[in-house]
């Protein structure tokens, strides 16, 4: 595999974990039906602590190399988030 499908396959890699540690702290919602992640608390407080303590007790090996990385990456998944789901929003439109 190149070296560049690799850089983009590990970026993909945090995005989804950043996303998934949004989610899990509810500053992100999933819609049930597509699995899209879409905006919830637009607060990052309870992601950021979410995600230091997953950095901390070593439960994202290797996927950070520090912690402002880590929560860039969150920054960044609650920041690019749509509003609601694309699907479902795609949905409503047709009708």
């Amino acid at each position: 595999m190149g070296m560049t499908k690799e850089l983009m396959l590990e970026m993909q890699a945090r995005q989804d974990i950043a996303e998934n540690i949004a989610v899990e702290a509810k500053v992100l919602s999933r819609c049930e039906w597509h699995r899209y992640a879409y905006q919830g608390d637009w607060d990052y407080t309870a992601a950021y602590m979410l995600g230091n303590r997953k950095y901390s007790h070593g439960e994202l090996p290797g996927t950070f190399h520090s912690r402002r990385e880590m929560t860039d990456a969150i920054k960044d998944a609650v920041d690019n988030a749509p509003l609601d789901c694309l699907h479902c929003e795609k949905l409503r439109h047709e009708d």
